[in-house]
C-alpha cells in the first residue's frame, strides 16, 4: 500500500539497535488499516503514530501529540522506554508498543478534536491489539 492512501501511518524512530523491531510494525499498520477513521466521526482523516526507542541521553526528540484542524491529521511521536524494550525483546516488542498506542489514545482528547468517538475508538483498537497478541496482560504491566 502506498502510505498516501492509508488512514493510519506507524513510523518509527529509533537508535539503530532497535533497527529489526521496526520491521515488526508493519503488521501494526497493515491491522491499523482494517480500520475505518470515518466510523468514529469526521474529526480525524488520517492519524499517524511514531514510537521512539532512543537512548536516555538523546534530548532531540521529543513527545508531542499535534492535531491539524486544516488537515484533520493526527500526529503521535511518544517514546517507549530504553529498557523496558531492551528486556521485552523483539517477540514483546509489539506489546509494548500496542500499550503506548492506547496511552497516546487516552492523550489524544486534549487536542480539542470535534466529532471523534474516543471512547468507541479506544476500544476498537483495544480489540485489535488483544486479537493479535499485542495487548499487555495485567500480569505483564
Amino acid at each position: 500500500m502506498k502510505k498516501d492512501n492509508l488512514e493510519f501511518w506507524v513510523g518509527f524512530i529509533a537508535w539503530k539497535d532497535f533497527t529489526p523491531h521496526g520491521f515488526n510494525l508493519i503488521g501494526l499498520e497493515d491491522a491499523l488499516n482494517t480500520l475505518t477513521l470515518s466510523k468514529y466521526g469526521n474529526g480525524i482523516k488520517t492519524l499517524k503514530f511514531i514510537p521512539m526507542v532512543l537512548s536516555p541521553e538523546n534530548r532531540i526528540h521529543e513527545e508531542e501529540i499535534e492535531y491539524s484542524r486544516r488537515k484533520r491529521e493526527l500526529n503521535i511521536q511518544l517514546k517507549l522506554d530504553y529498557q523496558e524494550v531492551i528486556n521485552a525483546g523483539l517477540v514483546g516488542f509489539l506489546p509494548l508498543v500496542g500499550q503506548l498506542l492506547l496511552r497516546a489514545i487516552d492523550e489524544s482528547p486534549q487536542q480539542r478534536i470535534k466529532d471523534f468517538n474516543w471512547s468507541a475508538f479506544r476500544q476498537d483498537i483495544e480489540n485489535l491489539l488483544s486479537a493479535n497478541g499485542w495487548l499487555l496482560s495485567v500480569e505483564q504491566t
